[in-house]
């Protein structure tokens, strides 16, 4: 049985009896005073009852910390979150916490440290509340939408610009922007505390560049310059006292010469972080006049990295004669080509770095106990990236060439082997990853590699094409060998291979490889894994293959992983594992 849901009090007859003698008129009006009374009364209690809970919150533990305790969880809460590339959502972890109570909230209002940092997006409302908010304290201003008025910037900025500590422009300038953010280096006369200034001109056309008046008498205090597509004029006291330096594709004027360049750096003790891109042929005079005058090479001591790009090869490499880099610093190097098709390239990764007879000096790295080694040669990469450690997160050493008349390098990867071994012949390589095309690659080409790395421990090779040379040449022996001992295979300490890729002829891969290891076995240079992961569209009879060799590869590999690749089938993982004795 259902039940109503029609209370009394909404009876229409009780309604009706109550004011049942009055007028229509009559009825509404008293209807309507009835309702604007209790109204009143809820209103009342409502206010009672923040008012109680108010009190009952004051007496909590949270809301009767001191204001300086609040501030500092505050500030302590937003390091936790902050990162460089996630600051917008380390100010939006702050500002929730004004939620906690009306007392935190009044708090964080009060604190004009709390307000220095302000990320602008669309609209001028949380800019204008952030500098009211943040008093006399120093700010850090970063606009990430080019649809925030340009002229409100200007205009809400110049009655501050003397405590702008930091200015981010996260975004391509159109025209209004760029033209707003020269009028307002121009108008200002002194930002005395500007230390960080990072802006992109990108939208602009080729030979529109900003001009941000960059001198030492308006910017005392600046340590941080990245700059894209601006004017950076020769200003030595300027140079001179930054830490990070970051200059792409920027106009420079025609009294900005190589040897003021090589001044700049050389009274430079600061210089933490360099990247040059396309800036180096824009520097007026010859390189070869440091050469004849002898100047001694600038020893950037306090340099944890430098990024060198946009530039011929052998101009980065006579650049980088005259530095004295640290060992511990991250060198990258990355190559430009021009329009020169894959068949014609003379100057590869090796061409990016000085003579034999400085290298090392110039960069200590390659002295440098070298682990791990990256060699990609394939789609659009020609690419190296050297490690000092096999669990490191970032090269040590970073080379790569680009040609805009190359979409991919299909015939490179033997010269990309020629670059490994010129440049790391003396580390002690124990872990080599191998990606591109192998076809080109024959069995004289892995035995370079294997004899000059004897202690490599761990190979993936990655790419398309045949890798039959590859296993065949870990079977081989040396022909100059003259004892009587029994013969060793190379790399003797190799423990673990991985192939993954489109291979050609599977099933002449597949015999190669187990008597490869077969072969390895015997004398005694067995492997811990095996991991061959490959496209299987032109073997129908892939999957009977791989259960075939797994089983025959018993007692010869610990662990034996075969995948197939085709169609992201990952779920026909085949894995066999086999006990650790003979």
């Amino acid at each position: 049985m259902m039940r109503s849901m029609v209370s009394p009090s909404d009876d229409p007859s009780q309604v009706n009896h109550e004011y049942g003698a009055l007028p229509e008129d009559a009825f509404r009006r008293h209807i309507s005073l009835r309702l604007s009374q209790l109204e009143e009364q809820i209103s009342g209690l409502q206010r009672e009852q923040q008012a109680l809970r108010a009190q009952w919150n004051t007496r909590l533990a949270v809301c009767r910390l001191p204001p300086e305790i609040i501030v500092d969880i505050f500030t302590q809460y937003c390091a936790c979150c902050y990162t460089r590339h996630r600051r917008t959502y380390a100010q939006g972890a702050w500002v929730n916490l004004r939620l906690v109570s009306r007392y935190w909230n009044a708090v964080a209002c009060a604190t004009p440290v709390l307000w220095r940092e302000i990320d602008a997006y669309r609209h001028s409302s949380w800019l204008t509340l952030c500098l009211e908010r943040s008093q006399r304290a120093n700010l850090d201003i970063a606009f990430h939408n080019y649809t925030f008025p340009a002229a409100d910037m200007v205009a809400m900025l110049l009655p501050h610009a003397h405590r702008v500590r930091e200015l981010l422009v996260n975004f391509p300038l159109p025209t209004t922007w760029a033209m707003g953010i020269a009028q307002l280096c121009r108008c200002v006369l002194n930002m005395p505390v500007m230390e960080v200034m990072r802006i992109s001109n990108s939208a602009q056309p080729k030979d529109a560049y900003i001009d941000l008046n960059l001198t030492h008498s308006l910017y005392p205090c600046l340590h941080t310059l990245n700059l894209y597509r601006a004017s950076l004029p020769f200003d030595m006291q300027l140079l001179s006292k930054l830490r990070i330096l970051h200059v792409d594709a920027c106009m420079l004027p025609s009294d900005f010469t190589v040897d003021r360049w090589m001044s700049v750096l050389a009274s430079n003790r600061r210089l933490e972080d360099l990247k040059i891109s396309y800036f180096l042929d824009q520097l007026v005079g010859n390189w070869a006049t440091l050469a004849e005058l002898r100047r001694p090479p600038i020893n950037l001591h306090r340099l944890t990295r430098i990024e060198v790009s946009g530039h011929s090869p052998s101009l980065s490499a006579v650049f980088l004669t005259h530095l004295l880099i640290p060992a511990d610093a991250h060198v990258i190097i990355n190559g430009d080509l021009g329009d020169v098709a894959e068949e014609d390239v003379t100057e590869t990764l090796s061409a990016l770095l000085p003579p034999p007879a400085v290298r090392n000096d110039s960069l200590p790295v390659l002295q440098c106990s070298i682990r791990r080694v990256a060699l990609d040669v394939l789609f659009t990469d020609y690419e190296l990236s050297a490690f000092t450690s096999v669990s490191a997160g970032l090269p040590s050493l970073f080379l790569s060439i680009s040609s805009s008349d190359v979409d991919e390098w299909e015939d490179s990867l033997d010269r990309g082997i020629l670059d490994l071994v010129h440049l790391f012949s003396g580390s002690p390589l124990t872990d080599l990853q191998v990606s591109g095309i192998c076809d080109n690659v024959d069995q004289e080409h892995w035995e370079v590699i294997f004899n000059t790395f004897p202690d490599l421990e761990k190979i993936t090779l990655r790419g398309e094409g045949s890798i039959s040379a590859f296993w065949t040449a870990l079977s081989s022996v040396p022909n100059d060998r003259h004892d009587l001992a029994p013969p060793s295979p190379p790399c003797p300490r190799l423990k673990h291979i991985t192939c993954r890729g489109y291979f050609e002829d599977v099933a002449i891969l597949f015999a190669t490889m187990y008597h490869s290891l077969m072969h390895r076995a015997e004398c005694g240079s067995r492997l811990e894994s095996l991991c061959v992961e490959a496209f299987s569209s032109n073997t129908p009879d892939y999957q009977e293959m791989t259960d075939t060799y797994a089983s025959q590869l018993h007692g010869i590999v610990n662990v034996v992983v075969f995948s197939d690749l085709r169609s992201g089938m990952s779920s026909l993982l085949t894995v066999k594992r086999v006990p650790q004795h003979i």
